[in-house]
């Protein structure tokens, strides 16, 4: 399940950054942004360098109560 959450993260950023308007977008954005001009590489290697374990401890931290809420129609 990780490793297609992982695929689909790393396809979507693929895909958004796919036309020169996009490029030039996003290149503008890290830099204003400060990030370093190998960013999308390193972003990838981030992405791809998550566990499971981490993914599941980060979870811990921000979700502190979990609340379900169901709708059924009325009959």
């Amino acid at each position: 399940m990780l490793a297609r959450a992982k695929r689909a993260l790393l396809g979507a950023y693929a895909l958004s950054r796919q036309d020169s308007g996009s490029q030039a977008y996003t290149a503008a954005w890290y830099e204003l942004l400060g990030c370093p001009p190998d960013f999308p590489s390193q972003y990838q290697a981030q992405v791809n360098g998550v566990t499971a374990q981490q993914v599941q401890e980060t979870a811990r931290e921000v979700i502190h109560h979990f609340i379900l809420a169901l709708t059924v129609p009325v009959e």
